[in-house]
């Protein structure tokens, strides 16, 4: 589960793109601007991840958004403890 309570929410991809090392490149101006989804602030996600008991499972390809200097964001996980 994850949620932001302040600032700017996380951000993932489609599963259809499924390679993780495209959100290093992605950018909101320049490059696949429409496969980055996005949570709002106080949204809340239960994001799969590879670690999730199901055979042949994808976790969500996700990262935390680029911040401004001076702009904060207050961030919730909780994961399945195995």
């Amino acid at each position: 589960m994850i949620t932001t309570y302040t600032g700017k929410g996380t951000e993932w991809l489609d599963r259809q793109i499924n390679d993780p090392s495209i959100l290093d490149v992605c950018n909101d101006e320049y490059l696949y601007p429409d496969s980055i989804q996005k949570l709002g602030e106080g949204d809340i996600a239960l994001l799969k991840g590879d670690k999730w008991p199901e055979k042949n499972s994808l976790g969500v390809i996700h990262r935390s958004p680029a911040l401004s200097d001076n702009e904060m964001r207050l961030l919730l996980t909780l994961d399945f403890a195995h």
